[in-house]
């Protein structure tokens, strides 16, 4: 059985932050990426259906999940 994601709450600030990370021309990919995951976790979507999204592992989505869950956006 798996484990349950860890829940992600933004401010509407913290959002706006990841948003314009997301989609800002000179982020570096890794980054954006990285911002997209948190984005859509805190829009309720699995870990799978996040990966599948992104065209990435879901070991990644889910380390990057519990990561900013744990130790927020620094």
């Amino acid at each position: 059985m798996a484990r349950p994601s860890s829940q992600i709450v933004l401010s509407a600030e913290g959002r706006r932050e990841l948003e314009r990370l997301a989609r800002a021309p000179r982020t570096q990919a890794r980054y954006a990426q990285r911002a997209q995951i948190v984005l859509l976790a805190a829009d309720g979507l699995t870990n799978k259906e996040i990966a599948k999204r992104l065209g990435t592992r879901s070991a990644r989505v889910s380390k990057w999940r519990t990561r900013f869950a744990a130790e927020g956006a620094d």
